[in-house]
Parts: structure tokens; sequence; C-alpha cells
């Protein structure tokens, strides 16, 4: 009696079991055929995983395939696109990869695989991207050709290059592309050297301009300054900078196609203040940065010019200067501004009562540039004499500037 029980129960599991595949397999046969279409596949470049669409990548040669069928799993799933720009799969052949995005060899694959298979179901995606061959010429550290990630920037190619050489323009690079030829912007802090490279591309470093920067700052020397963009501030900067003495105002241009240097205010806004020839720097310049200074002339003991550390006031500079020749009740300064102009304008002090009573009046500022004349006690005498004039006075004091 147990075992007709026992009997009874193993067959109406097996009923049950039965019944059950049947309806799977009822349900299998009518299913439309699906592609496994990911929103994003894991791209290895060097150690790191980058997100990336089938619609933003376009196959090459080299990159690395994942193709998983489902009803064959015992076929090989990883597949390299050949020098040729195909694969070969055992069950569809040849398939044309280089060229095209995940959407289009999906389409095509299910086409192949629906002439084979019942159920083309598969899942499509991209293992590995091939390395980009990028080459480097010109001032870099080391040339040649290096193999860079997907979406590396000409920045990421120039530290794959040891970075640049001292000759070479910071500024601006030249990137061969096929027939293309673009110039990308190098620094970093204006947006530069963000432009991503392709496998093919030519990355060329251009030679700066050669420039020699004398004076107070930080560095004289001679440095490379980008021929393209490079201005006088560029080469200041690159010689470490002014110093806290320097003179911005009066920043000579030394050019050997000029006939004499060209004055250059760095205080203002270089699109009013620099001449247009001076804007670009130029192979073989010569910049110099004075030192903040005025000059004393006429009747005085040591006739020159005085350093400025700012601040300055006509009752600070001039007493050290005067002798019994110097006649006090009449000094005249000579504005910057009017000695850069050439203009025949002058003001006029009186000293007398400071030197008597100490009346500081006449405590006017002097700033960098300035000029200022001590006329002599006794008429006819001084630098000048009988012929004295403002702009004699300039003339001289150019000497000394």
């Amino acid at each position: 009696m147990r075992q007709s029980i026992s009997m009874r129960y193993c067959l109406s599991v097996m009923c049950l079991w039965l019944l059950l595949t049947s309806i799977a397999l009822a349900q299998s046969e009518t299913a439309p055929a699906t592609l496994s279409a990911p929103a994003q596949t894991p791209v290895t470049n060097g150690g790191s995983l980058t997100p990336l669409t089938s619609e933003d990548h376009v196959l090459r040669v080299g990159d690395e395939l994942i193709l998983h069928i489902s009803s064959l799993p015992e076929l090989p799933s990883s597949y390299i696109v050949r020098v040729d720009g195909y694969f070969f799969h055992p069950l569809v052949g040849e398939i044309k990869a280089s060229g095209r995005t995940l959407g289009d060899l999906r389409a095509e694959l299910h086409k192949k695989l629906a002439k084979e298979l019942r159920k083309p179901e598969f899942r499509l995606g991209i293992k590995q991207v091939a390395k980009h061959q990028v080459a480097v010429l010109g001032e870099a550290q080391r040339q040649g050709a290096f193999e860079v990630g997907l979406g590396s920037t000409v920045l990421d190619v120039i530290a794959q290059a040891g970075g640049l050489t001292e000759k070479a323009d910071r500024e601006t690079a030249v990137l061969l592309r096929g027939n293309q030829r673009l110039e990308v912007g190098l620094r970093p802090d204006t947006g530069g050297g963000l432009t991503e490279v392709r496998s093919g591309d030519v990355l060329y470093i251009l030679s700066g301009a050669p420039v020699s920067v004398a004076g107070e700052v930080t560095k004289p020397g001679v440095y490379s300054v980008s021929r393209t963009v490079g201005t006088p501030q560029q080469a200041i900067l690159a010689a470490g900078g002014a110093k806290e003495e320097a003179s911005l105002s009066r920043v000579r241009l030394i050019r050997a196609t000029e006939p004499e240097p060209i004055l250059l205010d760095l205080r203002a806004n270089p699109e009013t203040a620099i001449p247009d020839k001076a804007r670009q720097i130029q192979d073989g310049d010569i910049i110099v940065v004075p030192a903040r200074q005025a000059v004393i002339l006429g009747a005085v003991s040591e006739p020159g010019p005085i350093p400025l550390r700012g601040g300055e006031t006509l009752i600070d500079v001039l007493p050290a200067k005067v002798s019994k020749d110097s006649d006090v009740n009449k000094i005249l300064v000579v504005r910057a501004s009017d000695v850069r102009a050439q203009r025949d304008k002058k003001e006029e002090y009186n000293l007398k009562n400071y030197f008597e009573k100490g009346d500081a009046s006449a405590a006017v500022a002097i700033n960098d540039g300035d000029i200022i004349y001590v006329p002599a006690r006794s008429e006819g005498s001084g630098i000048f004499g009988r012929g004295f004039n403002i702009l004699s006075l300039i003339s001289l004091a150019r000497l000394f500037f």
C-alpha cells in the first residue's frame, strides 16, 4: 500500500515538471529575438575605466570586442579587430568592424545570426580600446611615436614625451591631422592643451623666439617666448617677473630693425599703451627693465639719477643735493608724462621757506621718470645758462633713463 502511494506521488511530480517545461518552450518559441545593448560599456584605458556608449566611439584596428551568443556559450567571446578592419566569427564568418559604432555592428550581427539561429540573442561590447599612436616632433624632450589611451589630450602626449625643452614655444603647438594643420594652445590656465588627440596625429612643438631680458627682473637672461602670441610682459614673466624697485612705465624694447629703443609703459592697458609693432615679440629682441628713479640736474652737488623706492617727495630727495650755488627759490619739476610726450611744461616750487622755516608745503610727490632742475644763483651760470629751455632739459635727462 505504501509502495503504490509512493509511486503515484512520483508520477504526479513528473507530470507537473513536464507541464511546466512545455509552457516554457511554448513561450520561448513565440518570444521575439532581442539584442542586448547596455547603455554603457566599461572600456579599459591604461588601468582606468572610461564610460563609453555605442554612439561616441567608432571602432578601429586593435579594438577588442566581447561577443557572447546566449545559445552558444561554448564559442569564443573575445575578438580583436584586425589590421584589415575585420574580425572572424566561427558561425557567421568575416565581419567588418572598423569605422562602425557598436550600434551599427549589432544590427549587422543580428541579420547574420538570424540566418543561422532561431533565437539570435547575443551581447556585444568593448573589452578594450586600442591605444592611440601619436608622433611628437620639435622641441620635446623625447621625439618619436607614443601610445596614449582613449580621451588623451595634447598635454597627455607632451607628458609622454617628457615635457618641453627650454627652447620650446610654451603657448602654441601645431597638430597635424591628415591634411589639416591645427594650432592648439598649451596653457592649462586658459583651457589650452585639452584638445583630444587621435590615432595618427602628429604633434609638432614649435621653438620660441629667443629674447634677452635684463635689468630689474628676478632672473636676467635669454628666454624662449612664443612666436605667435608672445608679448613683452610674457618675456618679463619668463625672467621671474619684475623686482619691487622696477619701473614698468619705462621698459625699453631694443630691436635690430628699429633705429632706437621702443619705450613701453607696461602698467597700463597694452591695447592702448604699447605700440602695435611692440606687442608681438620677435627673434633677438632685448627687453630692459630699469629701476625706478628720478633725475636731478642743474646747480647741485651731484647731478644725475636718484633711486626711488616709492612715496618720496621733493623735500626728501633734494636737500642733500643743493649747494651754495643752488637757487632754491625756483625749483623746476618736469613730470614723467611730459618727458615721454616731449611737452614744454613744468611745475615751479620755492624751497626757501622750507630751508629757513621748515615749511613743508613744497613736499610734492616725486615719481618715477620725473626731472628736477635746480637753477644757479648767478644769472648765466648753470648747465644751460641763458639758453635754458624745458625741451633741452628733457633731451639731457634722456641720457639717464
